[in-house]
């Protein structure tokens, strides 16, 4: 393709940016191969991975679009679905993906699914949160049975939801391990004052992991 790329600039303009030349080659092949590999009932899932994962490295968002016209076919590989979406979504086209995202969710024959509510969440929290919190807390709340404690907690602190906070710590031994440990992370979202007298508690409860979690929110949390 280099070499294709080389030959073909020998007909272009002086001086004319072969490099360029060859991204757009690059986009274009993968955009068709992506389609393609989609066509019929049966789709190429494992080149569909492969281009997802090439997409990702190239940071580029031409696949976008035949994704959410495809969503049911995509599903046994949307993990790889959803790290491409977080490599090549900016702030600028963070609304229109979150928007895209949800509604084809919404229609997708197999929303039910756990996996891809964990990956749905995974996504809208840790890329999409800062443009589209409502979407994010609308989400994770109509699900909250499917994702459990951990996410809950999760966006508890990032959207600095002291009440889900409060209300959790009071009965945060009752709960499994992980989400003990994720609703103790989560009182980064209370007051410093608040935050140290019930991590001070946690860490004198007995569980080695428990305290280490507890120590870390300290230190992240009177650093700040």
């Amino acid at each position: 393709m280099v070499l294709l790329a080389e030959q073909a600039s020998v007909y272009g303009e002086p001086g004319e940016d072969v490099d360029q030349y060859l991204d757009e080659v690059v986009r274009e092949n993968l955009q068709e191969l992506f389609e393609a590999a989609l066509v019929g009932d049966g789709p190429h899932l494992g080149l569909c991975k492969y281009l997802l994962r090439r997409g990702a490295s190239l940071r580029s968002g031409v696949i976008r679009k035949a994704i959410f016209e495809n969503f049911d076919k995509l599903l046994p590989i949307f993990r790889e679905v959803a790290l491409y979406l977080m490599a090549t979504t900016n702030n600028a086209v963070a609304p229109i993906v979150a928007t895209r995202l949800l509604a084809a969710f919404k229609a997708c024959e197999q929303s039910h699914l756990k996996f891809t509510k964990e990956w749905i969440a995974e996504l809208l929290m840790n890329r999409l949160q800062e443009i589209s919190y409502d979407e994010v807390e609308q989400f994770v709340g109509q699900n909250a049975s499917v994702l459990g404690v951990l996410r809950q907690a999760l966006l508890a602190r990032k959207l600095k939801q002291v009440d889900w906070v409060r209300e959790r710590k009071e009965t945060w031994q009752n709960n499994s391990p992980w989400d003990r440990r994720a609703i103790i992370w989560s009182s980064l979202a209370l007051s410093k004052d608040e935050m140290n007298f019930w991590l001070k508690r946690v860490q004198n409860a007995g569980d080695i992991l428990d305290s280490s979690i507890a120590e870390a929110a300290l230190l992240v949390g009177n650093a700040a």
